[in-house]
């Protein structure tokens, strides 16, 4: 099924789907996941719970805009091309045990006001890719597992890492200064 309104659809209850895409439009409504969503264009403005053992992949080149509301994670997100637009103050919220893996070198970004906030008490991964990949909201909430696999994460912004938290990166390769991930912050930290 692919959702292509380029007005608004409200999506309410349990999703059970393998095959799901959201490809243009704004999606709203309070709805659990359980399965595959596919979101490759458009705007989510949800109470979108991706329920354990389900996947969120935002995919495509377009931009993907989540428009307010609150995404919360308790399986995995993967995110393999376009831009991640947060406009107005939305959360997203990776759940303890959640996945959300950065697979290419792109950019979190506040696309108007508000006060979005990403809060990681799961994984938060760059596994692929070998440039920046840069994170620019108002708050990035770090109390989970920040993994540099590959590449850098820069964040621009607040940056919050909790009692407990763990940052991880891989060390290799035989240049100097090269072989490894790295994290850069350019405000508070």
């Amino acid at each position: 099924k692919t959702i292509t309104n380029s007005g608004v659809t409200t999506v309410t209850g349990t999703i059970n789907a393998t095959n799901l895409f959201h490809t243009a439009g704004t999606w709203q409504g309070a709805a659990t996941l359980n399965g595959v969503l596919d979101w490759t264009g458009g705007t989510l403005a949800p109470q979108l719970t991706i329920a354990p053992g389900s996947t969120l992949k935002l995919s495509g080149n377009a931009a993907k805009t989540l428009g307010g509301g609150v995404i919360t994670n308790a399986g995995t997100v993967t995110w393999t091309a376009g831009q991640f637009n947060l406009g107005g103050s939305p959360t997203f919220y990776n759940q303890p045990g959640a996945l959300f893996d950065v697979q290419f070198d792109g950019t979190v970004f506040q696309s108007s006001g508000g006060t979005s906030t990403f809060r990681n008490e799961g994984t938060y991964r760059k596994s692929a890719g070998s440039a920046t990949h840069t994170i620019q909201i108002v708050s990035f909430v770090q109390l989970g597992n920040l993994e540099v696999l590959t590449g850098f994460i820069r964040v621009v912004g607040n940056f919050s890492p909790g009692v407990g938290s763990t940052f991880k990166t891989f060390i290799g390769g035989t240049t100097p200064g090269t072989g490894f991930g790295q994290l850069q912050v350019s405000e508070s930290a």
